[in-house]
């Protein structure tokens, strides 16, 4: 199999370098380009497999550039990723609609990354549907990539994660929907920085769909996301003893994250106090990630039974 060829769009040397070194030591061909011209230059010179690009370069910014490559009949369904210090709501709804798939911001986790960015390629040359919202595989295609696993010789465990319903349904009513969407996206974000961790040894892998870059082997892990863009289940798929560990971990990630999604006096009183329709008060707790381990069978038996039949096929 080819190396897989990223391009890196990034105007600060020392970054780029590391973001070069990171692709490379994974199985990545890499091309580097410093401002918005350069990189549709270099586009347009040798179609990547993938595109990471910074938002605030010289001349064209990052958005310009994610719109004329989204313009362009070669890059209408291209992997593209945002990598930027711009963390604000506004600016990831404006990388969004760009066209990116993926908007992740500075400081990095080198191993999430490079987990991104693999997913996101085999999703392409799989022709697979992922959630708007998080850019993760559906249900279908997680059984199908699972029922692999499973046909490989390794027995499959299966956890659900989602938030607690009082929870939910309370901030989603103070907060509304743009604030509990990016509530969804930093529940993704965590279980994509555990997922990659433990793909680690095996980065450049497909951490959402297992497989390789350069022919290494499968991760041990498969995360998905079931429902509508306003639905917070995940799911992770693989051995028991990484489903087990990886949930746990999630949990405890976005347990110190969830506050921040908060504004400071419900965080500082650690519940939201809101009214039920019968007139009766409560008190929410924040956000839990909470999570249930239960069989790929009893998740999806229809999609188990198609992944059956594509596995196969």
């Amino acid at each position: 199999m080819r190396e897989p060829h990223i391009l890196i769009a990034e105007d600060d040397p020392s970054l780029q370098t590391v973001l070069a070194e990171t692709f490379r030591s994974t199985g990545y061909r890499v091309t580097t380009a410093g401002d918005g011209d350069e990189t549709l230059k270099y586009f347009s010179a040798e179609l990547p497999d993938a595109v990471v690009l910074d938002v605030g370069m010289p001349g064209r910014n990052g958005f310009e550039v994610c719109r004329e490559i989204r313009a362009r009949p070669e890059g209408s369904n291209l992997p593209i990723i945002f990598l930027t210090a711009r963390g604000a709501e506004a600016d990831r709804q404006w990388g969004l609609d760009a066209g990116a798939d993926d908007y992740l911001t500075k400081p990095f986790d080198p191993a999430a990354l490079t987990s991104v960015v693999a997913e996101l390629i085999e999703s392409r040359r799989q022709g697979e549907e992922r959630n708007p919202l998080t850019k993760l595989p559906e249900l279908t295609t997680l059984a199908r990539r699972a029922t692999g696993l499973k046909a490989g010789g390794r027995a499959i465990s299966v956890a659900v994660l989602e938030f607690e319903a009082e929870a939910a349904d309370t901030y989603r009513q103070k907060y509304g929907d743009v604030r509990f969407a990016a509530a969804i996206r930093t529940a993704a974000t965590c279980l994509r920085q555990v997922v990659g961790a433990a793909s680690g040894n095996t980065a450049a892998v497909n951490a959402a769909g297992g497989h390789a870059a350069s022919g290494k082997a499968a991760p041990s892990l498969l995360l998905g996301h079931a429902g509508d863009v306003s639905y917070s289940r995940f799911i992770l798929a693989g051995t028991s003893a990484a489903v087990a560990a990886a949930a746990a971990r999630a949990h405890a990630l976005f347990h110190r994250q969830a506050p921040g999604l908060y504004d400071p006096p419900d965080r500082e009183r650690g519940f939201v106090a809101a009214r039920r329709s019968d007139g009766t008060t409560l008190q929410a707790p924040l956000l839990e990630l909470r999570f249930e381990t239960t069989t790929l069978e009893a998740l999806a038996p229809d999609a188990v039974k198609t992944g059956d039949s594509l596995e196969a096929a």
